[in-house]
């Protein structure tokens, strides 16, 4: 979904709590924080130049000060030394006072959305369910039980919301990739919110990718059988084991492909297998998977990685076998590595 059509319904209270929950992690992410600057950016440049105030008239401001504090009849101001004040707040709105207050609301808004979600009588509203978020951030993955029993393998920086009632609201909200096997239960559908789709379930197992810097969001079917929304188009796909829905963030178009099951879920083992992808794809799923951060210099445009690591591959190995067939230079330091394809 558009971010700008997040953000105003974020702010409009249009979204419901999971995915106000879900917005707000998205924020804490690199990508929502780059976003931020933009908006607080933009801010800022539609208010320069607006902030010329009119002259200040001294003298008349201190007769009406003296005239208060003496008790005497004011005299009358000299027409031609004064100047007249046409202050206009709307038109000289501070520059910097707009830029604060999104980022005020950004901070106070999760907290007046919810306070206003739950408030009211408790005699006339039954109390709302908890909220609950499991998430991981870059170079840690898990597996967990959901209330249903259902299974839930979580890469790195993803997270999922829901409810605290999920046993009967099987109803999650996804950002970043997971691996499902879903408790069969006839009478509660299994729905996974993430980027614009909702998959549907009853019992099955699959595995949906729905990073938001990426440029598709992917639903993998593995085994049962699922129906995939597009929210926004409102087209459904109907998937058997090894199809995907994909859809496209970047045009819109939502399709359905033939997916390669071992490959696409083997991240769950612990296994990095890179077949002829670009480095910028590589690199961005080599952040996430050892939580560091890659620095490039050089022209990485046309390279093109081709490798498969087991669990437990330190990067300082993988970096050196990507390197061979690339010829680039790296040097990790700490939590930071530098590469360099200007490699002689």
């Amino acid at each position: 979904m558009d971010k700008d059509k997040q953000f105003k319904e974020f702010f409009e209270g249009r979204m419901s709590e999971p995915e106000a929950t879900v917005f707000c992690a998205w924020l804490n992410t690199e990508e929502g924080a780059a976003y931020l600057d933009s908006r607080i950016d933009r801010a800022w440049n539609s208010k320069r130049g607006n902030s010329n105030y009119p002259a200040w008239d001294s003298q008349t401001i201190l007769q009406k000060i003296n005239a208060e504090k003496a008790g005497y009849e004011q005299q009358k101001p000299d027409n031609k030394q004064a100047k007249e004040v046409n202050f206009s707040p709307r038109n000289h709105f501070p520059s910097w006072l707009s830029v604060a207050a999104i980022v005020a609301l950004v901070v106070l808004i999760p907290f007046v959305f919810f306070k206003a979600n739950n408030s009211g009588s408790t005699q006339q509203r039954e109390p709302q369910p908890k909220i609950i978020t499991r998430s991981n951030p870059s170079g840690v993955k898990s597996k967990f039980h959901l209330p249903d029993g259902s299974l839930v393998s979580l890469n790195s920086e993803s997270s999922i919301v829901y409810q605290e009632d999920f046993a009967v609201n099987r109803n999650i909200e996804l950002i970043g990739e997971a691996y499902i096997t879903v408790a069969k239960d006839s009478l509660h559908p299994f729905v996974i919110k993430s980027s614009g789709l909702n998959t549907e379930a009853l019992g099955t197992i699959f595995n949906i990718k729905a990073y938001a810097n990426e440029n598709s969001v992917e639903v993998l079917l593995v085994e049962g059988k699922v129906k995939v929304d597009n929210i926004d188009s409102n087209e459904a796909l109907i998937l058997v084991p090894g199809e995907k829905a994909v859809l496209s963030n970047e045009r819109g178009d939502f399709e359905k492909k033939n997916g390669d099951i071992t490959r696409e879920t083997q991240w769950t083992q612990g296994v990095l297998e890179f077949k002829n992808q670009g480095f910028q794809e590589i690199f961005k799923y080599l952040e996430r998977w050892y939580g560091v951060k890659i620095e490039v210099t050089g022209n990485m445009t046309k390279a093109k990685g081709l490798g498969k690591f087991q669990e437990g591959e330190s990067l300082d190995n993988v970096l050196e076998v990507l390197s061979y067939s690339n010829y680039f230079n790296y040097k990790i330091n700490k939590d930071t590595v530098f590469v360099d394809f200007n490699k002689d």
